[in-house]
């Protein structure tokens, strides 16, 4: 959507039009509700932290002014790097042969911190994310060869790739948003993936090792050395994130 205009009349319903989905622009506004990143309902901000959102306040006094050319400016082209910072964090796994069903080989949102990987160029890998909140997470998984991984606990699978020659984390990194959502897929780069999820803060068991958070892939599936393969996902507000989507004429699909 376009930015807010920078003057001339702005209206209570321009504000709500400009950041909620299309199933929440009905009722009354409560200016407390759209301070910059602030978690509402467990669904997350209204207005995010990232993009033409500086002027919104995250505390204190906040009135119309602040939204003056405000918008997220996220289009198509926005690469998940771009996305850092407007990413609660992220989480990374980078597979191993042998044993193939180990915790290494998942890709885990945690329950408390996470480092980011050595050569990532992201600022942020850590998370303070809710119990029983919901959240979006944009992923690439990377390999020489198409594979399956295991989605979240249940028996179903998604287009994956895995084995050897792997790219590395900032090649991943580069992917643009549409080739994400998309599950575009260029030589051994990557494949992409977007889900929905509730953070459950849960035991993950697997053949060697255990972890709490919420599972988002487990280790790839119909291919040589299934433990193999490279693995990221960004983790956003499912409002802020929706919106998003819906400005772009994308839609949300494989909830864990």
């Amino acid at each position: 959507m376009a930015t807010l205009p920078n003057s001339g009349q702005l209206k209570f319903s321009d504000i709500r039009s400009q950041f909620r989905p299309s199933d929440e622009q009905s009722g009354t506004i409560s200016m407390g509700d759209y301070y910059r990143n602030k978690n509402v309902d467990g669904n997350g901000s209204i207005v995010g932290n990232g993009g033409i959102v500086s002027n919104i306040p995250t505390s204190g006094e906040i009135d119309m002014s602040n939204f003056r050319g405000t918008g997220h400016n996220i289009t198509n082209n926005t690469t998940l790097q771009t996305l850092t910072n407007q990413a609660l964090g992220f989480t990374y796994s980078q597979g191993t042969r042998s044993p193939a069903d180990m915790i290494r080989n998942y890709l885990i949102v945690y329950a408390g911190a996470q480092n980011k990987p050595s050569n990532s160029t992201a600022s942020n890998g850590i998370y303070n994310l809710t119990a029983g909140d919901k959240y979006v997470y944009l992923s690439q998984t990377s390999g020489s060869r198409n594979a399956a991984r295991r989605l979240g606990n249940s028996n179903s699978t998604v287009g994956s790739r895995g084995y050897n020659s792997a790219e590395s984390y900032n090649v991943m990194d580069n992917m643009t948003l549409n080739a994400t959502y998309n599950g575009n897929v260029s030589g051994s780069t990557g494949y992409g993936r977007q889900g929905t999820f509730t953070h459950t803060n849960a035991v993950v068991n697997s053949g060697s090792g255990s972890s709490a958070g919420t599972l988002i892939f487990k280790n790839t599936q119909s291919v040589s050395d299934p433990g193999k393969g490279t693995a990221v996902a960004y983790v956003f507000d499912y409002r802020f994130m929706k919106k998003v989507f819906e400005d772009l004429g994308f839609t949300f699909r494989n909830t864990l």
